[in-house]
């Protein structure tokens, strides 16, 4: 676990890292149902001083983990089941609020033996829920009572961002369901922040591949809090994840890496802020299918360039019953496209001394 990346850290700090979410206090008083102020800090744990962010103005980091449909096979589109928020304040790296919701799926309503056994959600809960477009629309009421999102234009207001544990959650999950039921598009659902992104980079690690949750975990010598793929118990466990990094002062989690192409719901794009908290929009890739496409292309052409330039040639020939060479021209000429043109006939030709030999 990241022995390097402990060192010079007194066994205070290295105690209420591994401890932050730990909250155990009562909860603070619910601002209406189903949202509420994340527990306050276990009384008395000590809490490091932390530096200024380095080159950033950002706020506010709010976490999202769904929980959608599934089956095995999967046969149906996705659904999203549960929205999860929590939001991580970026100065003192410790989650402050939340935003739960369950949701009721439209399409295919009826949710399989596989999915309640996997994410822990019932029937009952779904049914009881409110369809997407209307937990969105509560969503935007959550941002708006905090001051993060304009209630007329639902602009985004002041520094903050979405972050995600890889692109599947707003990118799949969120833009496909969306687009599909017509449902309006928020501009605050489309550029995040990849904390598995960020954590590779933090940590040094040679890819975000294979870098799962229970990964990031191991490897801040931390626990799973809770039950896996419950939406609100993974976003809690993201959060705590995010608080280390926070704390560790890593640049690259102050600013969204990521945004969701805007022509094709379920593709994102790579993008690049400024330092300072500035965002230039700096397309560094485009989407994996058309950079996949792409690079067929280029390797066609490089194909078809060393075929060009190939001068190995080779010909079929056809034995005889009596063991002779016999030079049947529909056989044909097999070897570069260039070579079974004019070629065909001198190689052929040089192939006549065997048959009377």
């Amino acid at each position: 676990a990241c022995r390097a990346g402990w060192r010079g850290v007194a066994a205070t700090q290295r105690r209420a890292l591994c401890t932050m979410s730990a909250l155990e206090a009562p909860p603070l008083p619910l601002l209406e149902e189903g949202i509420a102020d994340a527990r306050s800090a276990r009384a008395g744990s000590p809490i490091p001083s932390l530096p200024p962010l380095p080159d950033s103005t950002m706020r506010y980091l709010l976490v999202l983990d769904v929980e959608a449909t599934c089956d095995n096979p999967q046969r149906e589109a996705h659904e999203i089941i549960e929205w999860p928020v929590v939001a991580v304040d970026c100065m003192t790296a410790e989650p402050v609020f939340e935003f739960h919701r369950y949701v009721r799926p439209t399409e295919n309503p009826t949710l399989s033996l596989f999915c309640k056994k996997l994410t822990g959600i019932s029937q009952e809960q779904t049914d009881a829920a409110e369809p997407l477009d209307v937990v969105l629309k509560e969503f935007d009421a959550w941002l708006v009572e905090r001051g993060l999102i304009d209630p007329v234009t639902g602009a985004q207001l002041g520094q903050w961002a979405m972050a995600t544990d890889g692109p599947w959650d707003l990118n799949h999950f969120t833009a496909r369901e969306c687009d599909r039921k017509g449902i309006p598009e928020r501009a605050h659902l489309r550029t995040y922040l990849n904390v598995r992104k960020a954590f590779a980079k933090t940590y040094k690690l040679r890819s975000s591949r294979g870098c799962s949750l229970a990964a990031q975990l191991t490897r801040l010598n931390l626990k799973f809090e809770g039950r896996p793929h419950s939406g609100i118990d993974d976003t809690r466990n993201i959060a705590r994840v995010l608080g280390a990094m926070l704390r560790k002062r890593s640049v690259f989690c102050l600013n969204p890496n990521e945004a969701a192409d805007p022509n094709v719901p379920g593709r994102y794009l790579s993008v690049k802020f400024e330092s300072g908290g500035g965002g230039v929009n700096t397309l560094l890739r485009g989407p994996k299918k058309a950079r996949g496409a792409r690079n067929k292309a280029k390797k066609a052409e490089k194909e078809a360039a060393a075929e060009a330039a190939a001068i190995d040639v080779y010909v079929s020939v056809k034995l005889e019953s009596g063991g002779g060479l016999m030079n049947a021209a529909s056989e044909g000429v097999r070897g570069p496209a260039m070579a079974t043109g004019g070629l065909a006939e001198t190689v052929l030709a040089a192939l006549a001394p065997l048959q009377s030999s």
